[in-house]
């Protein structure tokens, strides 16, 4: 024989318990998206994209990944598709300014040229200017600098110097997911 009893008192305090959940609006503050857009149209056609999402873990700091796809068409009917994905790390002070460093991984195609498509990376460090166009969002123009200075990487080129460096360029548009 067995007998069992409960206090249902005790139940009671123990269903008051607030268990903590999700706060999908807190971190919503935090998180931005955005992409770096370039095109040209003409004799020769070149088309940019890279769209990037990125969390902001302490005050003007944030970190996130991001992607690539550029497209660039000669008129003899050659042509380059490249792809990519990499990881930023952002620092963005009160006042409008971007310093940036990213690390990212590329694949070539050329149409014309060869079959296997060329691989390459890059470790950019740069800054640049941003301009508020509302409460949660802003327009970025950054010049950055390859660390590793590959000679095939599919970004913007700025400038070439005749030491084969070379400074690249974005342009782009950053919004913030709160209201």
């Amino acid at each position: 024989m067995s007998y069992a009893q409960y206090d249902i008192n005790e139940i009671e305090k123990t269903e008051d318990v607030e268990y903590s959940k999700f706060n999908w609006s807190s971190i919503k503050d935090d998180i931005y998206v955005g992409g770096d857009v370039n095109a040209t149209i003409g004799n020769v056609a070149f088309i940019y994209f890279a769209p990037f999402i990125g969390y902001e873990f302490i005050p003007n700091f944030s970190a996130g990944i991001s992607g690539m796809i550029r497209y660039l068409s000669y008129g003899n009917g050659s042509g380059e598709f490249s792809k990519g994905a990499g990881v930023f790390i952002r620092y963005k002070p009160k006042i409008p300014l971007v310093i940036e460093s990213s690390f990212n991984i590329y694949s070539t195609s050329f149409n014309g040229f060869t079959q296997e498509p060329l691989g390459t990376h890059s470790w950019m460090l740069g800054g640049g200017y941003t301009y508020s166009i509302g409460k949660r969002s802003y327009s970025q123009i950054m010049v950055q600098y390859d660390l590793l200075n590959n000679n095939y990487v599919p970004e913007n080129i700025l400038l070439q110097f005749s030491s084969g460096s070379k400074l690249y360029y974005k342009f782009g548009i950053v919004y913030y997911l709160s209201d």
